[in-house]
């Protein structure tokens, strides 16, 4: 679905491999359903929960940056999504950066609504937070530079 006009889309994803590989990754979309941004980070050895987390602070931070001040943000994680609009207890390996992300939100004129999204709808970001796990860390803004798996 696409967001109303003068509003962006962000989808994040959280990928962690048995072998220890982590990895965050995401998109930005207008409301015309464009691609604004995308990304891929590899992280550090961590949990699914931090590597969704993180892909939330990475995607808000950059929008924030970026004058993107409207913004909806799904993922597919019904827990993180709740952690973000505090209506659950965050653990305390977390806390630090879904603070971090809240402090960003509560900052100047922010509209930024946290929403849960099937993984059916989260299929670009998934790619991009696989292959962050996989060590390929980029920021993209041309769609032709998409990753094939993610088109």
């Amino acid at each position: 679905m696409k967001p109303p006009a003068n509003w962006i889309k962000v989808n994040i994803d959280g990928s962690s491999f048995n072998d220890g590989r982590t990895g965050a990754g995401g998109i930005v979309r207008d409301h015309e359903a464009k691609l604004v941004m995308a990304f891929s980070q590899q992280l550090d050895i961590e949990t699914n929960n931090y590597s969704e987390a993180k892909a939330a602070w990475f995607e808000v931070h950059w929008c924030l940056s970026n004058g993107y001040f409207n913004i909806i943000l799904e993922c597919d994680s019904m827990l993180i999504i709740h952690m973000l609009q505090g209506k659950t207890n965050i653990p305390w390996h977390l806390q630090p950066i879904v603070k971090q992300v809240k402090k960003m939100v509560e900052q100047g004129n922010n509209n930024i609504k946290f929403s849960h999204c099937f993984r059916e709808g989260n299929q670009v970001a998934d790619v991009m937070a696989k292959l962050g796990a996989n060590g390929y860390d980029m920021v993209i803004s041309d769609p032709g530079d998409l990753p094939r798996q993610a088109l």
